[in-house]
């Protein structure tokens, strides 16, 4: 509530009624949207992703606990805790991804994001394979690997999807301006349409995803294999939360800088740089919302 007021007083009072620029110094209300933007994206989804977590973890603990307990002569304690030992390799690969994205003036900010994402995935892959060797190496390894893999895929996949639409935006906000023309209402369901239009793609590629995964687990003749499948593709997909957090927090970052720096300093160079992260901050938010939406799914 505190995020929507912020930016109802900055961004519709301040710049449509008041005729002021975007994170104008003038406008009052542009520390309040500031802070804002803290409270509803970072911390917000930092709630989010630890509440998907925190879910998932018990339920991994749950179907590994009901595969042992149905398949007493052929369930070890190591095909049960396999999910969750591809994930804890995934969750360190964020850690590498993290230190991966750096970049200087010269190369494009975006770039730099998207080459941690890339690091994170490869180094989750490593991971899972490592770990399907080692904890279920005589039970069909490799089809758990490709479960997991699936898992690691879909998340990728919706998260560059929504990036992509950040380029293609022009379409819809110009359609959204002109459903302004007709009253406040019309803009509401445009709106709302496009949010819910934007879920589709993503849920459709979680869907594909534990599909596959389920059919793989299940034809390696293991017990509940199907379950161990999805369950994979479930883990890999949480692994690489932190990475996506950190891309969420970047964006109110990127945004607050732009802000700062209008209320301190009105130097072009200095507004140059802030707009370009401000840019960047607005893919990788989009991005960290698909990843939002899939392990909500």
């Amino acid at each position: 509530t505190y995020h929507t007021s912020g930016d109802l007083a900055a961004d519709l009072a301040g710049e449509r009624d008041a005729g002021l620029d975007h994170d104008d110094a003038r406008n009052p209300a542009v520390i309040a949207d500031l802070v804002g933007d803290h409270v509803g994206k970072a911390a917000g989804r930092a709630t989010d992703l630890y509440v998907t977590a925190t879910t998932s973890t018990v339920v991994a603990l749950l179907i590994g606990a009901s595969v042992l307990d149905a398949n007493r002569a052929q369930a070890t304690l190591a095909l049960a805790a396999f999910p969750l030992v591809a994930r804890a390799f995934g969750v360190v690969a964020t850690g590498f991804g993290v230190m991966i994205a750096r970049t200087d003036d010269s190369d494009s900010p975006a770039s730099a994001l998207w080459r941690g994402q890339l690091t994170t995935a490869v180094i989750s892959l490593a991971g899972l394979l490592g770990a399907a060797h080692w904890l279920v190496a005589e039970s069909g390894s490799i089809r758990l690997f490709w479960a997991g893999a699936f898992g690691l895929l879909a998340a990728s996949m919706a998260a560059h999807a929504a990036r992509l639409q950040i380029d293609r935006r022009i379409g819809p906000l110009r359609e959204l301006i002109e459903t302004q023309r007709v009253g406040e209402s019309t803009g509401l369901a445009f709106g709302m349409s496009s949010g819910l239009g934007a879920t589709a793609w993503p849920l459709g590629a979680l869907a594909v995803a534990i599909t596959a995964a389920w059919a793989v687990g299940a034809s390696s003749g293991l017990p509940l294999g199907g379950v161990l499948g999805a369950l994979t593709a479930l883990m890999t997909i949480s692994a690489s939360a932190p990475y996506l957090l950190a891309l969420g927090t970047f964006e109110a970052v990127a945004d607050s800088a732009r802000g700062v720096s209008a209320l301190v300093t009105q130097a072009e160079d200095v507004q140059r740089r802030t707009a370009r992260l401000d840019e960047t901050g607005l893919s990788a938010s989009t991005a960290s919302q698909a990843y939002l939406i899939v392990t909500g799914g």
